[in-house]
């Protein structure tokens, strides 16, 4: 079976309200988040991004069905000049790059709570990061697609299998089912994938699935959301009632959800404590739900917010976009021309991207990764390791 891949940038995992004593957007403060066990989950991603159709299926119009992570590639406007960003300060960590040797070459970056896997050229996976349950440990193998999440990371081998790896408590999250699947989606107490077939499989502490053929799969908090290949949207769990309509894509957040509809208006469900999910009218080709807040670039090329701003992240540059990756308190964007501009949050220097061209980036809790125009992969903000060479 040929799954085929393309550069984009990879969200994952958002820190979960449930089993966990968290403070309200208006009282946090930037520390790692604990549960219940008094394990820390500080740092994540989340846009809980869509994962890409099955190959070969009958995509919905506008929808990318190779694109690798939580949202399509949009279709890039007009290009504009833009002032390079200046180089970070080494008093925020400076950005990380590989250890010394030769750069490895990536296809695909997945950020997670405090890990990070890649799918190189070759298919086979690195991670690097927190290792505490054995979630920077990838298997040998020819990989697809990497999901990381909450202790655990999934991918898609290149024959079909899911395998998963490191924590598999809340009712064995990283223990897949059988079948052959195109992508996954690992959150932080349940996984879903989408098969070949279309079918929808999840495990872990969530509630099965509806049935029925679905192109695109996304895993929130407590949530997941899916695109039906007739463009419906069915969500289950905590937000199970989405609106009517065709859609392209769905994005899902904390605790709420967006979509691009076909015609291209953006569409919010969900928690409305903030404004997360009141979108501003205008067609959209992307949309990206994050912490309390939801960033989209609109067809015409700007990036545009919504939701809680107390950071800044909900206040995007001008300028024409290629892509958005909403974190929590922090967004990136990439921009037509290559380069990556950062908003909101920076205690950690998660906000000020290295100079560069980029394929694609994706922005976690407390820090941020992105891949180059050469494969290569950078992070900044809080990593906690270099990132392994060849």
């Amino acid at each position: 079976m040929k799954v085929s891949v393309t550069i984009a940038g990879a969200i994952f995992m958002l820190a979960s309200l449930t089993a966990c004593e968290f403070k309200s957007p208006a009282d946090r403060v930037d520390e790692p988040i604990e549960d219940s066990n008094g394990d820390v989950f500080g740092s994540t991603t989340p846009q809980w991004g869509r994962t890409p159709a099955p190959p070969g299926r009958n995509v919905p119009p506008g929808a990318s069905p190779a694109a690798v992570g939580p949202k399509s590639e949009p279709s890039q406007g007009p290009g504009s000049a833009v002032t390079p960003q200046s180089p970070r300060s080494e008093a925020k960590g400076g950005a990380v790059a590989a250890a010394a040797g030769a750069p490895a070459s990536f296809t695909a970056v997945s950020a997670a709570v405090d890990h990070t896997c890649g799918v190189k050229t070759d298919g086979s996976l690195t991670c690097w990061g927190s290792n505490s349950d054995g979630q920077s440990m990838p298997p040998a193998g020819e990989f697809v697609y990497v999901n990381s999440g909450y202790r655990n990371t999934c991918g898609v081998k290149r024959d079909g299998l899911i395998v998963c790896w490191g924590y598999d408590g809340f009712d064995k999250k990283s223990t897949p089912p059988a079948g052959e699947f195109a992508s996954v989606s690992t959150a932080y107490n349940h996984t879903c994938g989408v098969k070949t077939d279309g079918i929808v499989a999840c495990w872990g502490d969530t509630s099965d699935p509806p049935a029925g053929e679905f192109a695109s799969v996304s895993a929130g908090e407590d949530h997941t959301c899916g695109v039906r290949t007739d463009g419906t949207i069915a969500c289950w769990d905590d937000i199970s009632d989405p609106p009517a309509g065709e859609f392209a894509s769905v994005s899902a957040g904390t605790g709420h959800a967006c979509g691009v509809t076909r015609e291209g208006p953006v569409v919010c469900w969900g928690l409305n404590d903030d404004g997360q999910s009141t979108p501003p009218s205008g067609e959209f080709a992307s949309v990206s739900a994050g912490g309390w807040h939801t960033c989209g670039v609109k067809r015409e090329g700007p990036a545009v917010c919504w939701g809680l701003s107390d950071d800044g992240q909900s206040t995007p540059p001008i300028g024409d976009f290629a892509s958005v990756s909403a974190g929590i308190f922090h967004t990136c964007g990439l921009r037509v021309d290559g380069a990556v501009v950062c908003w909101g949050n920076d205690t950690n220097g998660e906000a000020i991207p290295p100079l560069g061209g980029f394929a694609s980036v994706t922005a976690g809790r407390s820090h941020t990764c992105g891949i180059k125009l050469d494969g290569s992969v950078v992070c900044w903000g809080a990593v906690s390791t270099t990132i392994p060479r060849k």
